[in-house]
């Protein structure tokens, strides 16, 4: 039997507290894990509601035409959509401080095409001339926002 004369932590005594301690990340740990993917998730909707918002804004202030447009019907280019939402004119003030980043990859890239040419895991966020759906690029999951 150890005799204890009363200073210091025996060995047996940090296994335990390291133990407990391992435990109760095992249990928590997951959680915060959770959170985290969440909170990414309420990120990226909250950027496709403020992106479409604007889209939807430009097109009433441009008799229908789509951002970076020049008549209906026409393509866009990328950079073209990006700055026709993201600058400032005489009269309008920008749409857009900046395109917002994916929170899932990072990118504020726009690819544009027609939805037979969409792309998934390409960009940051894709943008579907033909129907105006703007959408997250990332993965077919998010995509589906």
């Amino acid at each position: 039997m150890m005799r204890r004369n009363g200073k210091g932590i025996s060995i047996p005594e940090v296994l335990i507290v390291g133990l407990v301690i391992c435990i109760i990340g095992a249990i928590v740990g997951p959680a915060f894990t959770k959170a985290s993917a969440e909170a990414k998730l309420t990120n990226l909707v909250d950027r496709l509601e403020l992106v479409r918002s604007q889209i939807e804004r430009y097109k009433a202030e441009h008799n229908g035409l789509l951002p970076g447009q020049l008549k209906h019907g026409c393509g866009i280019r990328s950079d073209d959509f990006v700055q026709a939402l993201t600058e400032s004119t005489s009269s309008t003030m920008p749409y857009l401080n900046e395109m917002p980043e994916n929170p899932f990859n990072g990118s504020n890239e726009v690819k544009i095409g027609d939805g037979s040419k969409g792309t998934i895991g390409g960009a940051g966020w894709f943008f579907d001339f033909k129907t105006g759906e703007f959408r997250a690029d990332n993965s077919r999951i998010h995509a589906a926002y």
